[in-house]
């Protein structure tokens, strides 16, 4: 219950399934270089989905598994586009982190700000839409 977040609770419910939680805590002074590890902390979400996208490809061109090609390019396609969004450099997202965004209001208001990004995706109108699509069918026609 400690990573709870209500109003990311509560977009699950509007979105769908769409929400998220609390960021793990951990204290900057326990890290080694605390300005670059912070960065490396950040930018492991946003890495792990692109591994993740970069094994599923690797299985789905070196094995059979044409029953489950469907589910694969859908989660291959998943993976890329939260490593994506994620790096966008808007609080409370990785990206922000990555390029210390320091901005006061964006970041106190920064789950509000979020969902004004969130919501609109569900009606394809949304300006991040327009940025990581794109990006996003380049990388899959590498990765397939």
């Amino acid at each position: 219950m400690a990573h709870l977040d209500p109003l990311g609770t509560l977009m699950i419910l509007v979105t769908g399934g769409f929400g998220w939680g609390k960021p793990a805590p951990y204290d900057p002074y326990n890290l080694a270089n605390p300005a670059r590890d912070s960065k490396l902390i950040a930018l492991a979400g946003p890495a792990s989905n692109i591994i993740i996208s970069i094994i599923l490809s690797l299985i789905l061109r070196f094995t059979n598994l044409d029953f489950l090609r469907i589910i694969i390019v859908y989660l291959i396609s998943l993976n890329l586009n939260l490593a994506l969004f994620n790096l966008l450099p808007i609080p409370p997202l990785d990206g922000s982190k990555i390029i210390n965004h320091n901005l006061d209001f964006i970041n106190q208001n920064a789950n509000y700000l979020l969902i004004f990004l969130i919501l609109p995706i569900f009606n394809g109108s949304s300006i991040v839409s327009k940025i990581i699509s794109p990006i996003s069918h380049f990388l899959l026609t590498f990765l397939l």
